[in-house]
């Protein structure tokens, strides 16, 4: 009842976007606007909306500027609470991660949010594929992740360990799904963040560690730690020498994070639309491709309805390959 109501909610919603595409084009464009950023300053989230944010003056949507407002908390969760709470009237907007909006539906009990119900997709931003890595425990021989895995299958209570940034997170599952393919009863360790994750894996605490690729930036050029695979479609642009886990033998393990930026469900179509507009056009200036880039995130646009389709794609997949895990949902 639940599944079939909601479609008749997003159909219903799908036929308004339509009619109002025969509206004129937005022109009171806002003297500023506040970007909501549910993570911490200098991280890749924070960095993907003040590189964006800096950019999406002077436009139909925002005449000055867009400021970044961090509403830092319950991993994202208070800002996205925010935006529900927020007027219509794209005065606000959130950026955040599908970790917030495709994931958290399916590893929490409860929101104080619905994404599907209570958001309008703009447009994504950036994506970014998460990374196994092994740092000094591993023999420098294991080049590979097939010599890896078999390495683990040798002594699996010892080996098998990896760390991960968080219980319910993205990378936790990509270790998770791995575990399950190589069916290997692997041991997820969860940091409280990807910094102290890549600390004990470069001292040797644990074996190897799932992350997102920004934080091993720094270590890749060391030789302290080495990136057996990435979770993307493709090899990464910014390790082109990195295999991805499907042409290792995974196919089904691809996995990216994708970040977007979402206005209040109900905000005219109009106004919509010259955000999207505004967003686009930022993440073609050099100046925002090079400052994602530094963080090792490719800048990636698209039209409301390409995310639209892209976040319920992403929701309903997540749903079923969690639902394989065997994790349980929490409080």
């Amino acid at each position: 009842m639940n599944s079939r109501r909601q479609v008749l909610q997003y159909g219903a919603g799908a036929s308004l976007l339509a009619s109002l595409g025969a509206l004129p084009a937005w022109s009171q464009a806002f003297d500023t606007v506040k970007v909501l950023m549910g993570f911490a300053a200098g991280g890749a989230n924070d960095t993907v909306a003040r590189s964006v944010a800096s950019k999406m003056g002077a436009s139909n949507y925002v005449r000055s500027s867009a400021l970044v407002e961090n509403r830092t908390g319950a991993g994202g969760q208070i800002a996205c609470a925010a935006l529900k709470s927020a007027p219509a009237d794209g005065s606000i907007i959130l950026c955040a991660p599908f970790s917030c909006t495709a994931l958290y539906p399916h590893t929490y009990k409860t929101l104080p949010y619905d994404p599907l119900l209570d958001f309008a997709s703009v447009s994504t931003a950036a994506s970014f594929p998460l990374m196994l890595s092994i740092g000094p425990v591993v023999p420098a021989s294991v080049r590979t992740l097939p010599e890896y895995l078999a390495w683990v299958k040798e002594d699996l209570k010892t080996r098998g360990a990896y760390a991960n940034p968080g219980s319910g997170s993205i990378a936790h599952f990509v270790g998770a799904l791995l575990a399950l393919e190589a069916n290997l009863d692997m041991t997820a360790i969860a940091y409280r963040g990807s910094a102290p994750a890549v600390a004990d894996t470069v001292g040797g605490q644990v074996p190897a560690m799932v992350t997102g690729i920004t934080e091993l930036l720094a270590h890749a050029s060391t030789g302290k730690i080495r990136i057996l695979a990435t979770s993307g479609a493709q090899r990464n642009a910014f390790l082109p020498d990195t295999p991805t886990f499907a042409e290792q033998g995974f196919r089904r393990l691809v996995a990216e994070e994708v970040v977007a930026f979402h206005l209040p469900a109900r905000t005219p179509r109009p106004i919509v639309e010259a955000a999207n507009q505004s967003i686009n056009n930022a993440l073609k200036d050099s100046s925002v491709v090079k400052a994602l880039a530094g963080v090792g995130v490719a800048a990636k646009g698209s039209t409301p309805e390409e995310l639209d389709q892209l976040l319920r794609s992403e929701h309903a997949r997540w749903a079923a390959s969690i639902k394989r895990i065997g994790f349980n949902a929490q409080s």
